[in-house]
């Protein structure tokens, strides 16, 4: 379902990079739904984003590096695992875990403190892992992953 889910959106996403294939969808959508004081904007909203979108070849290199850091990080979170005493497949963990982060953008909390958490416990139920572990496991690579980085982003900010 996940992987459907997220086909779909890239199609959607490759769909409206073209300004000429959206310009169809989006000229239906100006006419039935746009009020008439607002048409200009949306004229001119449309063609300022097409203007501001960087080429797919100019993101390709910043797509590739997120995802390299992506699987750095989460490959870093499961050694942590491990030594919670996690011990579940790592293409089981690679799956889990951004799903957990992506429930953690839900705007319900402050930095989607609770929210991972639970998910996490969910979603490492099914492999029978204990919820102690799986919360003890995301607060401390939360502070490795995120603290660390950040502490040192700060102290760094102080020289400058």
């Amino acid at each position: 379902k996940i992987a459907l889910a997220f086909i779909i959106f890239m199609v959607v996403v490759l769909f409206f990079i073209g300004k000429k294939r959206s310009r169809f969808v989006l000229r239906l959508v100006y006419k039935l739904l746009v009020p008439a004081k607002f048409k200009k904007i949306a004229r001119s909203s449309f063609h300022s984003f097409y203007k501001s979108l960087p080429s797919l070849r100019r993101l390709a290199y910043p797509l590739l590096l997120t995802f390299i850091v992506w699987i750095l990080n989460y490959t870093q979170e499961f050694f942590l695992a491990k030594a919670f005493s996690i011990n579940i497949p790592y293409y089981y963990f690679i799956t889990i875990v951004p799903i957990s982060t992506i429930i953690s953008l839900i705007p319900i909390t402050i930095g989607g403190l609770g929210t991972r958490e639970a998910a996490l416990i969910t979603l490492f139920s099914v492999f029978g892992v204990p919820a102690k572990s799986v919360l003890s496991m995301s607060v401390v690579s939360l502070l490795i992953i995120s603290g660390i980085p950040t502490l040192l982003g700060f102290i760094y900010s102080l020289k400058k």
